[in-house]
Protein backbone atom coordinates (compact mmCIF):
# COMPACT_ATOMS: atom_id res chain seq x y z
CA UNK A 1 0.00 0.00 0.00
CA UNK A 2 1.45 3.39 -1.22
CA UNK A 3 0.98 6.21 1.86
CA UNK A 4 1.18 10.04 1.61
CA UNK A 5 1.31 11.70 4.42
CA UNK A 6 0.69 15.27 4.54
CA UNK A 7 1.72 17.71 7.57
CA UNK A 8 3.10 21.25 8.05
CA UNK A 9 4.60 19.94 11.17
CA UNK A 10 7.96 17.54 10.63
CA UNK A 11 7.24 15.85 14.30
CA UNK A 12 3.38 14.90 13.22
CA UNK A 13 5.20 13.58 10.20
CA UNK A 14 7.43 12.07 12.01
CA UNK A 15 5.60 10.09 14.45
CA UNK A 16 2.72 8.79 11.61
CA UNK A 17 5.56 7.55 9.86
CA UNK A 18 6.82 5.51 12.97
CA UNK A 19 3.24 4.40 13.73
CA UNK A 20 2.79 3.50 9.95
CA UNK A 21 5.55 1.53 10.26
CA UNK A 22 5.07 -0.13 13.31
CA UNK A 23 1.81 -1.09 11.20
CA UNK A 24 4.23 -2.65 8.83
CA UNK A 25 3.53 0.01 5.81
CA UNK A 26 6.89 1.13 4.15
CA UNK A 27 6.13 2.93 1.15
CA UNK A 28 5.48 5.80 2.82
CA UNK A 29 5.55 9.34 1.20
CA UNK A 30 6.25 12.51 3.44
CA UNK A 31 4.26 16.32 1.54
CA UNK A 32 5.25 19.50 3.95
CA UNK A 33 2.08 21.50 3.06
CA UNK A 34 -1.27 20.45 0.78
CA UNK A 35 0.66 22.04 -2.22
CA UNK A 36 3.44 19.75 -2.27
CA UNK A 37 1.21 17.01 -1.35
CA UNK A 38 -0.78 18.30 -4.57
CA UNK A 39 2.53 17.94 -6.70
CA UNK A 40 3.14 14.41 -5.16
CA UNK A 41 -0.25 13.02 -5.87
CA UNK A 42 -0.07 14.48 -9.97
CA UNK A 43 3.04 13.04 -10.35
CA UNK A 44 2.16 9.51 -9.28
CA UNK A 45 -0.57 9.48 -11.03
CA UNK A 46 1.62 10.52 -14.29
CA UNK A 47 3.97 7.70 -13.60
CA UNK A 48 0.95 5.70 -13.99
CA UNK A 49 -2.41 4.28 -11.95
CA UNK A 50 -0.01 1.72 -10.35
CA UNK A 51 1.36 4.12 -8.59
CA UNK A 52 -0.95 6.25 -6.98
CA UNK A 53 -1.03 6.63 -3.59
CA UNK A 54 -3.65 4.48 -1.86
CA UNK A 55 -4.40 6.68 1.14
CA UNK A 56 -3.50 9.74 2.21
CA UNK A 57 -3.43 11.01 5.94
CA UNK A 58 -3.71 14.53 5.76
CA UNK A 59 -3.66 17.35 8.51
CA UNK A 60 -6.75 20.25 7.94
CA UNK A 61 -4.72 23.09 8.90
CA UNK A 62 -1.67 24.29 6.88
CA UNK A 63 -0.16 26.92 5.00
CA UNK A 64 -0.83 27.33 0.97
CA UNK A 65 -3.38 24.55 0.40
CA UNK A 66 -5.64 23.30 3.51
CA UNK A 67 -6.14 19.16 3.98
CA UNK A 68 -9.63 20.03 2.87
CA UNK A 69 -8.95 21.74 -0.57
CA UNK A 70 -6.10 19.17 -1.22
CA UNK A 71 -8.89 16.24 -0.95
CA UNK A 72 -11.56 18.08 -2.59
Amino acid sequence: MKILIVDDKASIRSEMNRILNRLGFTDITQAIDGEDAWYRIKEAWETGPDHAFNLIVSDMEMPKMSGLELLS
